[in-house]
């Protein structure tokens, strides 16, 4: 894949999670730690796992760690019950 694809695929999905919780890409995208920003970060971010990024990669695309996208992803899927 390559890397206009990957960031067309990331951005999709990123995009689609706002859209589902009623916020715009802009906002889910913001350095906002608060609860009604971050949590569906982590779950745009899961759902870049499960669509096959790697940790890097998804950090890459959120200015974040992959350190922080790991912890996202995990606490998103504590929260679905996963």
């Amino acid at each position: 894949m390559t890397i206009l694809k990957s960031r067309a695929t990331l951005r999709r999905i990123a995009e689609e999670t706002a859209a589902e919780h009623g916020m715009t890409f802009d906002e889910i995208t913001s350095p906002s730690r608060r609860q009604f920003i971050a949590q569906p970060r982590q779950e745009a971010m899961r759902r870049q796992r499960e669509a096959g990024f790697s940790y890097p990669v998804i950090g890459w695309f959120w200015d974040r760690d992959h350190t922080t996208v790991m912890h996202g992803v995990r606490a998103a899927e504590a929260r679905a019950g996963a």
